[in-house]
């Protein structure tokens, strides 16, 4: 999960009032809606006009709750309040479920289990099963850029920003000794695992909440709400557009929080502007990046996620935007495209059939600003100044 992230959404009840909900300000993404519209119209239905007394109208429903170790967004729209409540009831224990299985903060998850057990081999849950599998398709593909072996720099490096002290090289090696993705097994047959060294320890940050948003996403089906959106912790999946809309608005934030100034200053006003104002519909955006979740040593700006083949944060700083069908599948290439860099992870993204991407960053010895997009991303707002 991508914790920077930051969500505006907007909520018109009924056509006399409006509400504006701000969550948490470790997001990068601006969502807004409109509810309490008529089925196929773009305003709220004439409550005087005939007939209207039995017109169902379609409304705005939304819930948000902790999950995953940061905030979990659900709106959808229905014609009947039990029937969006019962929706969002059930996604909320499914997302319980997953998280609890999947942290590495808790020793009792499965996923610890199956560390503590190394090297034996464990039979896996069909959940874990199946972000593993997923973890092995992407680290495949990405030629080792997605690895979710390297718990043990994750650790590592979740001590030094705590102590904001940087580990010395010796740790940072010794702590690469035991990652790998080839220390870990699959076996198909009997959907179990062996991490055949012990310390090796998984770490399912770069892909466990787009597989949750994507479970969450199917109970929303399950109940028959299709028209709804699933954002938590930057990871977004959308089911058909809002009503009268062609798709949920959706900007992709920028490379800083606010702009910098002085001798030393590293980003630009242009940095706190919008990338891209985007309409999606029916697929998933993840957005990854540094924005909230960085150290700074040396007067190096580094991200959270990290390198396997460095052992240490990818430079920043850069934003990353993924849109493919799946959740799971946005997630693991956001995480990878960032730690390919620039050049090499656009070059893979536009060899890849099933996902469009986005990347920007600043050159760190010209201050300039990069920017490429694949071919069909969708067109928006960029401004290059």
């Amino acid at each position: 999960m991508h914790s920077d992230i930051r969500t505006i959404i907007n909520l018109f009840t009924n056509a006399s009032f409006s509400v504006a909900l701000r969550l948490s300000p470790s997001f990068l993404l601006v969502v807004s809606l409109w509810t309490a519209v008529s089925l196929g119209d773009e305003v709220a239905p004439d409550t005087n006009a005939p007939g209207a007394a039995t017109e169902k109208v379609l409304e705005g429903y939304e819930t948000t709750f902790p999950a995953m170790g940061s905030t979990m967004s659900i709106i959808a729209y229905s014609t009947n309040e039990a029937q969006a409540t019962a929706a969002f009831e059930e996604a909320q224990r499914e997302a319980a479920r997953l998280s609890n299985i999947m942290t590495d903060y808790e020793s009792d998850s499965e996923l610890n289990l199956l560390v503590a057990n190394s090297p034996t081999p464990m039979p896996l849950s069909k959940d874990l099963w199946n972000v593993l599998s997923a973890s092995h398709t992407w680290h495949d593909r990405t030629d080792g850029a997605f690895d979710a072996s390297v718990g043990a720099l994750t650790r590592l490096w979740r001590a030094a920003r705590r102590a904001k002290s940087q580990p010395n090289s010796e740790a940072i090696k010794n702590a690469m000794i035991l990652c790998g993705w080839r220390h870990v097994q699959l076996e198909s047959t009997t959907h179990s695992a062996t991490i055949d060294k012990q310390g090796v320890k998984i770490d399912l940050g770069g892909i466990a909440a787009g597989y949750i948003i994507d479970a969450v996403f199917q109970v929303m089906i399950g109940h028959g709400l299709n028209t709804c959106l699933i954002n938590a912790g930057g990871d977004i999946r959308c089911g058909n557009s809002p009503p009268g809309r062609t798709g949920w608005r959706i900007e992709v934030a920028p490379l800083a929080a606010k702009s910098r100034t002085g001798a030393n200053a590293k980003s630009t006003s242009t940095d706190s502007q919008p990338l891209r104002r985007i309409y999606l519909s029916n697929s998933s955006i993840v957005t990854s990046g540094d924005l909230w979740q960085f150290s700074e040593f040396d007067g190096v700006r580094r991200s959270h996620i990290i390198d396997p083949k460095t052992g240490i944060g990818v430079p920043g700083p850069s934003v990353v935007a993924v849109i493919a069908k799946q959740c799971v599948d946005a997630d693991a290439a956001a995480t990878a495209i960032s730690v390919m860099g620039l050049q090499r992870g656009m070059l893979f993204a536009s060899h890849q059939s099933d996902l469009e991407a986005l990347m920007v960053t600043r050159d760190p010895k010209t201050n300039e600003l990069q920017y490429r997009v694949t071919d069909d991303f969708p067109s928006g707002i960029f401004d290059e100044k």
